[in-house]
């Protein structure tokens, strides 16, 4: 049983990609959805999540598949294609293929907003404070957040204990 094949998920996938995954088929799966519910599926899925969102477990499980195809190298090839035909069992042919599409969006999603973050970053360290303070009080979001993260190195920022920023003096006067 291939845990990362179970969340449709391939083995370089993110911490936030596989919790996506697996939050998008624990919704299809769960016994409450009258039409798909599958209470057996649902259980591999949480085995699955379990063992890939933890660290340390995701490290010993991909060392023994690691061990596991070394061996399987030795061994005949009907193994693999029994294994196979478990996995491409009709039933979720037509789910895999949307949840595929769905899961590579949100990990799209995630990286563009990334780089939205980033970008604004970027173009805050370019800026002198003045006009990094009006950018900051004019933009909102993803780019607003790049813009603080630049504020707080300068010191016109600082971060509460909830995480939320709080302006110096210094940023009152630019304001």
């Amino acid at each position: 049983m291939n845990y990362y094949e179970i969340l449709q998920i391939s083995p370089e996938a993110s911490d936030m990609v596989i919790k996506a995954a697996y939050k998008a088929l624990v919704k299809q799966f769960h016994p409450d959805n009258g039409m798909v519910g599958d209470e057996e599926k649902l259980k591999l899925l949480n085995e699955a999540y379990s063992i890939l969102s933890n660290i340390d477990s995701k490290r010993a499980y991909d060392e023994s598949l690691k061990k596991k195809d070394e061996s399987n190298t030795e061994c005949d090839n009907n193994d693999r294609t029994f294994e196979q035909n478990i996995y491409n069992n009709t039933e979720y042919d037509e789910p895999s293929g949307i949840f595929t599409s769905f899961v590579r969006g949100v990990s799209n999603e995630i990286q563009r907003n990334k780089q939205i973050e980033e970008n604004a970053y970027y173009d805050g360290l370019k800026l002198c404070d003045y006009d990094l303070v009006h950018i900051y009080r004019n933009n909102y979001g993803l780019k607003r957040m790049g813009y603080a993260r630049v504020l707080e190195e300068r010191g016109l920022l600082r971060r509460t204990g909830d995480g939320r920023f709080v302006p110096t003096e210094e940023f009152k006067y630019y304001w």
